[in-house]
């Protein structure tokens, strides 16, 4: 399984605003998110995020039948505007924090960013 960790960054002095950590595996055809966070909050820098390595996933495995996974640990866990439920994810029973996406979904859905941040990744061996 392949490890990258997605972060939004100012592209002036690259400080790190956000970020995400996936892991994706290519024979089972699904992405799990280990952890999301954001230093400045309700910015939308984690959902551009989540939509770029949905996106980047796409480009390198082309499964449009691709999942992802994640285990809700945010503040927001079961509101229905969080970060998840506004990328089209469910709730996997009533109770518990599992939550399912469609990486095609979320990978067509846009990336609303300002000029002077960019995306950055790094990848770490299987």
């Amino acid at each position: 399984m392949r490890r990258v960790v997605y972060s939004v960054v100012r592209k002036n002095c690259n400080k790190q605003l956000s970020y995400v950590e996936i892991v994706g595996s290519i024979t089972e055809k699904e992405m799990r998110v280990i952890s999301v966070k954001s230093f400045e909050k309700n910015k939308g820098h984690a959902t551009n995020l989540m939509i770029h390595a949905c996106r980047d996933y796409l480009s390198n495995h082309k499964y449009t039948n691709a999942k992802i996974y994640l285990d809700d640990c945010s503040d927001r866990f079961r509101n229905p505007h969080n970060l998840y439920t506004k990328l089209g994810m469910s709730y996997d029973d009533i109770t518990g924090p599992e939550m399912t996406g469609s990486v095609r979904h979320i990978a067509a859905l846009p990336i609303n960013m300002s000029k002077n941040l960019k995306i950055t990744h790094l990848t770490y061996p299987d």
